[in-house]
């Protein structure tokens, strides 16, 4: 698969990649390289952008790609796909993708979905990043609240969303990630917002707590 120029918005977006770590967000703007199967990323929209904008050559664009640090697309686990994005795992970081273009979003998540599953002894199992030295055990679920947000993580034994590093998936394309308990947002959490905007807030039993 090659990238050429009347196609590079359907490869070029962004993603915010949050490490469970220290949960720090981080945006990165990128480009896929279908030749090489990786993500070619960059701090600075502007180079992309010129290239979305058909304004390179295609040497130039190849310059472009080669300037952006890449991120291996073969063996990730994709995640969850909604309407303006979608999730996948690297290494145990998760990376939630934007297409600059809403509508090319599915075309990009199938674009993904093949390059993760190359090399892969059966296309129909999801394929993991993890290596041998990769001890985790954590069990995420996922399942449709009442809200109709969906969530993805740990429950309590009534069956509602319970824990420290849960992510909850609003129907406007804005993501929570954080703790919950017995069903409700509570502690401090990382929320993305449909636009990008990243802000942290802290919750007690589903209430903001604070300014």
């Amino acid at each position: 698969m090659r990238i050429d120029l009347i196609m590079v918005e359907e490869f070029a977006g962004c993603f915010i990649k949050i490490s469970k770590r220290c949960n720090l967000p981080v945006t990165r703007y990128f480009i896929v390289d279908g030749n090489s199967g990786c993500l070619r990323y960059f701090k600075n929209s502007a180079q992309i952008r010129k290239v979305v904008k058909r304004e390179y050559s295609w040497e130039s664009t190849v310059k472009v790609l080669e300037a952006g640090k890449m991120v291996p697309l073969m063996g990730v686990k994709l995640g969850l796909k909604t309407r303006n994005n979608f999730s996948m795992q690297v290494n145990g970081k998760e990376m939630v993708v934007y297409s600059w273009d809403d509508d090319s979003i599915d075309r990009l998540f199938e674009i993904f979905a093949e390059l993760s599953t190359k090399g892969a002894e059966n296309s129909h199992k999801p394929v993991t990043s993890c290596t041998e030295n990769d001890q985790s055990t954590e069990k995420m679920e996922i399942s449709t609240l009442v809200n109709n947000n969906i969530y993805c993580g740990e429950y309590n034994d009534k069956g509602l969303p319970h824990g420290d590093s849960g992510k909850e998936i609003c129907e406007d394309g804005s993501i929570y990630y954080g703790s919950f308990r017995n069903g409700k947002w509570h502690g401090r959490g990382c929320y993305v917002k449909s636009n990008l905007d990243i802000v942290y807030k802290e919750y007690i039993d589903g209430e903001l707590c604070g300014i």
